[in-house]
């Protein structure tokens, strides 16, 4: 916009407002994926060309040690994805013989490529899903979106439910258990970003005490998203008077190095070529 100009802000000057929007745009799309009443990791919800479904880490969809946690599954004795809705108890439940599982060849732990589309059926727990959940529209402009998600301005989140935060709550709306898991959107920037083949990678560094609750481990964040999200300001104006406009989807989450000796370690995600370039174009050949 005309009447803006480029700044330098740190994280910790942000403004809880602005933090907390963010939280708040963040949360209509990242959910947790509970298989068999475990968690399994994270994804977001995405629609592609009239087809709804979970965007996530090759590895949580397709579990390499556990067949039986596997939503490629396609027998009657396969488990079931459970998808809450938002800020409510509920069980939205499918089938993992109903579902499509669109995934990558995963040759590594350390760059995969990590990636699968949980594609969900139409059905009635679709609809209630769709009723208290938003989709990301990804593949609609996605020249745009790329071009977004690549700019070197304003600040990454990426999104999750950190199995550490799992814990029981009290009975409520007809179910006699509740569990409870933590939602959350980690704001920080990336501090590599490189290219291998026809995929791309972020870097994004945390530091311990950055974690609070979370613990030491982003165990079930895997396949969570990872967001551009620029910050503005008015020409003119002082610090603290930042205001958060839009996000751009920019990434998947799927690997995390802990064992750092500087104190700190770093989440890597796959970036948004691997995402509107690669990924999509390998899932619309299958759609």
């Amino acid at each position: 916009m005309a009447d803006e100009e480029v700044f330098r802000i740190q994280l910790g000057e942000l403004p809880e407002a602005v933090k907390e929007a963010i939280r708040q745009e963040t949360k209509h799309y990242n959910v947790p994926l509970v298989v068999n009443e475990k968690l399994l990791g994270s994804g977001t919800l995405v629609e592609i060309d009239g087809q709804f479904g979970v965007l996530t880490a090759e590895h949580v969809a397709h579990h390499p040690f556990s067949p039986e946690r596997r939503l490629t599954d396609q027998t009657h004795h396969g488990p079931k994805l459970l998808i809450a809705p938002m800020d409510s108890p509920g069980d939205i439940v499918f089938d993992s013989y109903a579902l499509r599982v669109l995934r990558t060849k995963r040759q590594a732990d350390e760059y995969g490529p990590d990636l699968a589309l949980i594609v969900l059926p139409p059905s009635g727990a679709l609809n209630q899903l769709r009723a208290t959940r938003s989709f990301y529209p990804i593949a609609n402009e996605i020249e745009a979106k790329l071009a977004e998600a690549l700019q070197e301005t304003g600040f990454v989140a990426f999104c999750g439910f950190p199995a550490s935060t799992q814990s029981k709550g009290a009975a409520a709306l007809g179910f006699s258990e509740v569990i409870e898991l933590g939602g959350f959107a980690f704001m920080t920037g990336p501090e590599k970003y490189e290219e291998r083949d026809r995929w791309d990678y972020f870097e994004l560094g945390v530091r311990r005490e950055q974690m609070g609750d979370v613990g030491d481990s982003f165990a079930g964040v895997s396949g969570g998203g990872v967001w551009r999200v620029p910050v503005y300001r008015k020409r003119g104006e002082s610090k603290g008077s930042e205001y958060f406009e839009n996000m751009t989807f920019a990434g998947v989450a799927f690997y995390e190095e802990n064992h750092l000796r500087d104190g700190r370690f770093f989440v890597r995600t796959h970036g948004p070529r691997s995402i509107y370039k690669t990924f999509l174009q390998m899932i619309r050949a299958q759609l």
